[in-house]
Order: structure tokens, then C-alpha cells, then sequence
């Protein structure tokens, strides 16, 4: 019993620290997709969405990304003032 019980909790650190390691990495690679297509920030993880950089990088893309940005972001003003020179309506 007590042998099983160190096995689980040693399988269970062993998961975590797995599944932690392939988060960064897909979160990285989320990052190097959105840096080249604006529209992956829809679908990105919320910790994308708030990064100022990531959200900076797809409004020089196309203003449009904005709506996928935190709002926080959404009200700062380098990035607003991004998405307006990337708004090509009306020109």
C-alpha cells in the first residue's frame, strides 16, 4: 500500500511537470503562429491574449486583431494607435 501510494504520487509529479513543460511549448509555438498570422489570437491562450507584445505584433498585422486583445490592452494606447494605422478603411 504504502509502496503504491509514493508510485502514484511520484506518476502524478511526473504528469504535472510533463504536462507543464508541453504547455510553454505550445504556448511558444502559438506565439511564432500569431507573429505571422494575426488572426491565431482568437484562438490563442488568454496568457497570449494579455502579453503586450504578442497583441502589439498582430494589430501591425491587421487592426482587426484588437478585438481579440484583453481589455486592457485593448485601451493602451500604443496599440490602439497601431490598429488605426493598420485600418485601411476608407483609404
Amino acid at each position: 500500500p504504502k509502496a503504491a501510494a509514493c508510485c502514484l504520487r511520484v506518476a502524478a509529479w511526473v504528469l504535472s511537470w510533463m504536462w507543464a513543460l508541453l504547455w510553454k511549448v505550445w504556448v511558444g509555438h502559438k506565439r511564432r503562429v500569431i507573429m505571422y498570422d494575426w488572426q491565431e489570437l482568437e484562438f490563442a491562450p488568454a496568457e497570449l491574449r494579455k502579453d503586450r507584445e504578442t497583441v502589439l505584433v498582430a494589430v501591425k498585422q491587421d487592426w482587426r486583431a484588437l478585438e481579440f486583445a484583453f481589455d486592457a490592452l485593448q485601451a493602451d494606447r500604443e496599440i490602439v494607435q497601431e490598429a488605426v494605422s493598420s485600418c485601411t478603411i476608407g483609404r
